[in-house]
């Protein structure tokens, strides 16, 4: 059954999965796996030449990562990259659980298809690293949530 509203199921099943995501999250910084890792890619987005003679998407990398990297550096620190990597991760989940509830899924089956989606290699492998992957990532799984929204609203 679709539904336009939004139900305490909803707000339960957000709260369920984002503490089950931020317990994780606080797992992996207990073992040091929050810390920011450099690859050989990490450079492009740190040095990305914002003049005109790049024009933003003349190269090789679009300027998105670079832009949410440098804000981030500015702003709160490179160490906090990980962590804001892993948050746009967790609510691209909590999107699609929404979007489930939505389309009429029972509480047990959308916590059975999403909850398994915590612990994947996104926040243990992707979140600490600075590349376009983690962010590209859960961007990914918001388009799939946004489709699924999509499905979930009634026509008029």
């Amino acid at each position: 059954m679709k539904s336009s509203r939004f139900t305490a199921q909803h707000l339960w099943v957000a709260v369920i999965l984002g503490s089950i995501g931020l317990a994780y999250l606080i797992l992996l910084a207990a073992r040091g796996q929050m810390q920011p890792e450099l690859h050989p890619d990490s450079q492009e987005y740190l040095a990305f030449r914002w003049d005109s003679s790049n024009r933003g998407f003349g190269g090789i990398r679009t300027p998105g990562y670079p832009l949410v990297l440098q804000s981030c550096l500015r702003t709160l620190g490179i160490e906090a990259m990980p962590w804001l990597q892993s948050l746009a991760y967790v609510a691209a989940i909590v999107w699609i659980a929404s979007a489930l509830l939505r389309l009429g899924f029972s509480t047990a089956i959308v916590l059975a298809a999403t909850i398994p989606l915590i612990p994947a290699i996104h926040l243990t492998y992707l979140a600490p690293s600075i590349l376009s992957d983690s962010l590209g990532l859960s961007c990914s799984l918001a388009t799939v949530a946004a489709l699924l929204d999509h499905l979930a609203t009634p026509s008029r």
